[in-house]
């Protein structure tokens, strides 16, 4: 298993898309689009069309004028209209605004653009969700629809509706960010970074592990990315082994949308 992240603001130059595909997409997908490029180079999948792609991501994140546009346009009186969606609000706004709303194409860009063509899913998500999309790329790989998967999460709270919402909700306490954080996981453990000895939705006993990385640690330290916190965190445990840090880290703790889960990393064989 390889890790990689990348923290927003640090993407080497010369690491970009192309403008007619990145008029496509929502934020957290050109972030998941390069990272996956990134780490399908470093992992060195010349030919990934059977690996398998499986990501925590967050609301969609269309450009807010287009999305003010489409909301005046469907309203009658107070409220919003269905019928006037369909009539006026769509009309309002360009078509090409659908792969910036769905936020499931933060997964298929990058899949599209790198031609992964295994299983793949996306998991709406605030921390917890993220958890579930490793699971699932560890059940593939385990149940062998797939002999390699990439896992994590792309998100980015910097959207104003995004925010709004968690100003709302009261959590807003940690400075906003955006991240993508992926994992390159393969049943063949050659050359691997690190093994996970144990995934789970669900919290569990992490007594023996020699570090502990929680997810809101991860948070305070690197703002507040949402579906991307465990992944970085994930990433920070790889990084900790391959260096020789620790030879085993647990990431463990509680997510904004609940429970993060368990996931421990040790050392290869």
């Amino acid at each position: 298993m390889r890790g990689g992240a990348r923290v927003t603001g640090a993407v080497p130059d010369g690491e970009t898309l192309d403008g007619k595909q990145r008029k496509l997409m929502s934020r957290p997908a050109e972030l998941a689009a390069l990272a996956l490029r990134r780490l399908l180079r470093d992992a060195g999948w010349s030919a990934p069309r059977d690996a398998g792609l499986f990501l925590g991501v967050g609301a969609s994140g269309g450009a807010v004028d287009e999305l003010a546009a489409l909301i005046d346009a469907s309203r009658e009186g107070d409220t919003l209209s269905p019928a006037r969606l369909g009539r006026e609000g769509l009309a309002a706004c360009t078509p090409l605004l659908a792969f910036q709303l769905m936020n499931n194409f933060t997964l298929c860009h990058g899949a599209i653009q790198e031609g992964l063509a295994g299983p793949n899913a996306a998991f709406f998500s605030r921390g917890a969700g993220t958890v579930l999309a490793l699971c699932e790329a560890l059940a593939a790989l385990d149940e062998g629809d797939c002999e390699r998967a990439v896992a994590g999460a792309a998100d980015s709270a910097l959207h104003p509706v995004t925010w709004a919402e968690l100003t709302r909700e009261g959590r807003a306490a940690r400075p906003p960010s955006e991240a993508a954080a992926l994992l390159a996981l393969s049943a063949a453990p050659h050359g691997a970074l690190a093994v996970i000895e144990e995934a789970s939705p669900r919290s569990a006993a992490v007594d023996g592990a020699h570090v502990v990385l929680r997810p809101a640690d991860v948070a305070a330290a690197l703002g507040e990315s949402l579906a991307a916190i465990p992944a970085l965190a994930w990433c920070a445990a790889v990084d900790l082994i391959a260096g020789g840090a620790a030879r085993r880290v647990a990431v463990a703790g509680d997510a904004l949308d609940g429970d993060a889960g368990v996931v421990v990393f040790g050392a290869p064989p």
